[in-house]
């Protein structure tokens, strides 16, 4: 797998937060069986817990051959994203493609989801359902569902 790289923090008054890194880590691993490339990845729980994955597609074989680079970012209230940021102009663009279906979609969900959206993007449009929950919320269901991957990181949602 890619490097890591990690900074937490967690806010002064919240309960006990689940560290979302194996979760990172289950869908880094899916995306790997998946055989696209997996490069530096980095985890923040700062306030908002969230992580970028630099991806390493073949450029023959993505529609993204002329980004700058291809990343795929979670955050606790968006979910996954890709963002593959080209420049036009002399300006450097950012459109996120959304996956959706909630906050903590199955892994290997995600790594079909990346894979046909490094493909074909005309196949996955953007859905823009979320976000999905606010991180000052403390949720025990959420909370529970990430601890799983640390104490289980098959499945997630046991």
């Amino acid at each position: 797998m890619g490097d890591s790289m990690t900074a937490t923090e967690l806010p002064t008054g919240h309960h006990e937060r689940a560290d979302h890194r194996p979760y990172v880590d289950a869908v880094c691993a899916a995306l790997e069986a998946q055989e696209i490339g997996v490069g530096t990845r980095w985890t923040s729980a700062t306030r908002l817990r969230e992580a970028t994955v630099r991806l390493a597609p073949d450029p023959e074989e993505t529609a993204f051959g002329e980004a700058e680079e291809v990343l795929l970012r979670w955050t606790e209230e968006a979910g996954w994203f890709l963002v593959a940021p080209t420049v036009h102009e002399g300006q450097c663009l950012e459109f996120p493609w959304y996956m959706g279906f909630g906050v903590l979609p199955d892994p290997d969900e995600v790594a079909v989801w990346v894979d046909t959206l490094l493909i074909r993007p005309d196949l996955t449009p953007s859905r823009e359902d979320g976000p999905y929950r606010r991180h000052t919320d403390y949720d025990p269901e959420f909370e529970q569902a990430l601890r799983s991957y640390a104490q289980n990181p098959a499945a997630g949602d046991d």
